[in-house]
């Protein structure tokens, strides 16, 4: 068991999505989003006892991984730690 029913899964999902939309946008309720998906996904994470499963847990299911990348970024962002994007050269 991955410690996250169904219901709750698709919640993170929905959390996502609106996050993403809404980052998207420009919109200033995007981080309360990600911040709501975060938390339930952690959450449940904090339920599974075994360390492997709970890192496969958060890094092998696409969503729960998108939301952990998302969450790392805007934290690094809010201490000014990100670094800025660069370019990708063009090819000759």
């Amino acid at each position: 068991a991955t410690g996250l029913g169904h219901g709750a899964e698709n919640a993170v999902r929905v959390d996502l999505v609106c996050h993403l939309v809404l980052a998207a946008l420009g919109d200033p309720r995007a981080p309360a989003w990600l911040e709501r998906a975060h938390g339930q996904l952690q959450a449940s994470a904090a339920r599974i006892s075994d360390p492997a499963l709970r890192r496969g847990f958060l890094g092998n299911i696409p969503e729960h991984r998108a939301v952990t990348t998302a969450w790392a970024v805007a934290q690094e962002e809010a201490a000014g730690l990100a670094r800025p994007l660069r370019p990708m050269s063009s090819r000759p």
